[in-house]
């Protein structure tokens, strides 16, 4: 990806985006960047985004082993335990 490029240049171009946009910036540019040339690259192989199917990361509540709160189960952040 950077054949031509040294630690150098590599460097002044890291400093410059970090005077151009601040520390507070950098990683919400980074993370949008990623996630526009992930779409870019599913919708060339035809397979569908992960956006739209959530975190993959994230392991499943069912998969942890954690229990599953239901609407109206008396839990303290369902609508039963509002009152």
């Amino acid at each position: 990806m950077f054949g031509h490029w040294g630690i150098g240049e590599i460097l002044v171009v890291a400093v410059a985006a970090l005077l151009l946009f601040g520390p507070r910036r950098l990683p919400e540019i980074g993370r949008a960047l990623g996630n526009g040339l992930r779409e870019f690259r599913d919708s060339l192989s035809g397979q569908p985004s992960r956006a739209a199917g959530g975190d993959e990361r994230r392991p499943a509540d069912d998969a942890a082993g954690a229990p599953s709160r239901q609407e109206g189960d008396g839990s303290p952040g369902g609508p039963a335990g509002r009152g």
